[in-house]
């Protein structure tokens, strides 16, 4: 018999990467898991618990150390490599292990002791994941009721903005209660929920879905885009106007658009202006919806009123709304590079995952001899703050420290001492400053003045996210004029970005103002609909005492995005503005 070998020979990196890792024991103490709070709750030995620690390790170390190693995947990895996860950290668990806990029928804490390590709880929670309570279509009214009380139970135990702009809850959930039916359509009830949340100013909050009508029906034939305070209709291609020389939507059949705006108020959060716009043209968007807000006829043509740029001419015309509108082109922006000779532009469009770190690790040392840079965030809905921890050390000196962002958490049993480490944050006696960052935070904390205070008794002390540049780290310092272009589309942890950077030395924040929203959101389920309800865990502000959540931050320059700047092949009029602005104070500083 002929013996044939194939050899098959890879490069070396593909090699090394193709090599199996350490082969870690597939096993896990809990029997079934589910999620609450984004905390787990695990069935041990036929009894339901909170998961505070395993093996001697906290929940939230265990958590972040995920998110930091494998983003996206945090609940995976805690649920089916465990004992990978717990060796990585130093703390590997044997064939058995200990958990604090507490009992979810008692409420008692306790920590059990020799708890088995098995394969067979691996494998069944590796076929159930992730396990939900039913949602269900309807319950009785006395199951709505109690997640009524529960839901006030939730807002009242761990909501932070529960004070915060003054909210006559309780008359609202009263309302509520007295609207029940039995049975209660769970849709309706999450609705009237979602109204609540929408009262206070956590732009993160929400049930999960709060109106899951809102997506049924029909969508706008066009794209709607901000533009300072008015709205621009752009066919959904992005290759031309709704109505070339009339860019601006000024009424949709015979109602203006500001009243459409104003209609999407009870599905919105009350947040900054350029919040509420942004979420507003979402939800205008789902155009059936939004017309039996005004209680318009659905599914019929447009009547359209649009205006000129300068606002002297208008026309009208009629919109079919099809069954099937045409595919969204997205907006095109530049790559990373030199534009206009010498200028650095860095392109940041999401926080999520890793590319954002991999960009400015690619580009900025290109960009050590430039005459400026351009960092571009807008559109970017946020994700980590890594980004901004690897990009701000450029803008310091060696020992130079910068407060980015403070904040608190409301204090709650299932939050940790170190509830806020996954937004890098601590306290000011925390041991993991330095001495030069503790000084650094000391004197920063004697000038800090809120916007608001939360009341001391229900929220931890103040931490701290700081920015600062280690000696020897590789990173140049970057003294040249620095422009961030921002819009309303910047959220969550694009806010903090932005936040940090307002107000550094030689930084203009140019575009249009950030929509604002750092919160820190968790969720817990109602017991009998099983309706999601995500609340802010924290209290967020910008370095100079502003709120960021109903606040956004604010541009030093405004400018406003022309129509044609949202085309494919249209002039970005915004990015000019910032080539322009470097470009004559690089001339004003040679003078």
């Amino acid at each position: 018999m002929n013996t044939i070998v194939v050899l098959c020979i890879l490069p070396w990196s593909q090699l090394l990467t193709s090599l199996p890792e350490e082969d870690y024991p597939k096993r896990s103490p809990f029997s079934e898991l589910r999620w609450s709070d984004s905390r787990p709750e695990a069935r041990i030995g036929g009894t339901w618990y909170a998961v505070h620690a395993v093996n001697g390790v906290p929940i939230d170390d265990i958590l972040s150390f995920c998110e930091k190693n494998w983003p996206n995947k945090v609940r995976r990895r805690f649920v089916e490599d465990l004992v990978e996860v717990l060796s990585k950290m130093g703390k590997a668990p044997g064939a058995s292990t200990t958990i604090d806990v507490t009992n979810l029928e008692t409420g008692s804490r306790s920590t059990l002791r020799d708890v088995p390590m098995t394969r067979a709880n691996r494998q069944r929670l590796r076929s159930n994941r992730i396990r939900r309570p039913e949602r269900k279509a309807s319950v009785t009214a006395e199951q709505a009721l109690h997640d009524i009380n529960d839901f006030q139970r939730q807002l009242e135990s761990r909501f932070a903005y529960l004070h915060a702009n003054h909210v006559d809850y309780k008359s609202a959930l009263n309302k509520i209660r007295a609207s029940v039916t039995d049975p209660m359509d769970v849709n309706r009830l999450e609705a009237e929920i979602g109204k609540v949340i929408s009262m206070f100013i956590d732009g993160h909050a929400s049930p999960r879905g709060i109106n899951r009508n809102a997506q049924r029906g029909h969508r706008l034939p066009f794209l709607l885009e901000i533009s300072g305070d008015r709205f621009v209709a752009v066919n959904r291609d992005r290759q031309s106007l709704v109505a070339p020389g009339f860019p601006y939507v000024a009424s949709i059949d015979g109602i203006r658009i500001e009243r459409w705006i104003a209609a999407m108020d009870p599905f919105i959060a009350q947040g900054s202006p350029q919040h509420d716009r942004a979420r507003a043209t979402n939800y205008l968007n789902l155009i059936d919806h939004a017309r039996r807000q005004l209680e318009r006829p659905t599914a019929k043509p447009l009547a359209l009123l649009l205006r000129s740029e300068d606002g002297t001419k208008q026309t009208t015309m009629t919109v079919e709304v099809p069954d099937n509108p045409p595919p969204r082109a997205d907006m095109r922006y530049r790559n990373g590079g030199l534009i206009a000779g010498s200028i650095g532009y860095l392109r940041l469009p999401t926080f999520e995952g890793e590319d954002a770190v991999n960009r400015i690790r690619e580009w900025m040392p290109r960009f050590q001899d430039s005459t400026g840079l351009i960092i571009d965030i807008r559109d970017n809905g946020g994700g980590s703050r890594e980004a901004l921890r690897e990009l701000f050390p450029y803008f310091l000196k060696p020992g130079e420290v910068r407060i980015g962002n403070v904040c608190a958490y409301r204090l709650y049993e299932r939050f940790s001492h170190d509830h806020l480490a996954s937004r890098f944050a601590y306290r000011e006696d925390d041991e993991r400053w330095t001495k030069v960052e503790r000084t650094a935070i000391r004197r920063f904390a004697a000038t800090f003045r809120p916007e608001w205070t939360p009341p001391q008794d229900q929220f931890s002390q103040w931490h701290y996210l700081v920015l600062t540049r280690a000696e020897g780290d590789g990173r140049y310092y970057y003294d040249k004029p620095v422009v961030l272009l921002t819009n309303p589309y910047c959220f969550s942890a694009t806010d903090i970005f932005a936040g940090a950077f307002k107000g550094h030395t030689g930084v203009t924040i140019m575009g249009q103002s950030t929509s604002g929203g750092s919160a820190c959101s968790k969720r817990e389920t109602l017991p009998y609909s099983g309706i999601e309800v995500r609340l802010a865990s924290m209290a967020s502000f910008q370095p100079d005492g502003l709120l960021y959540d109903g606040r956004g931050v604010a541009v030093d320059v405004f400018v406003a995005p022309s129509p044609e700047s949202f085309l494919l092949d249209g002039n970005d009029n915004v990015l000019q503005a910032g080539i322009d602005f470097i470009q004559a104070t690089r001339k004003t500083g040679e003078e």
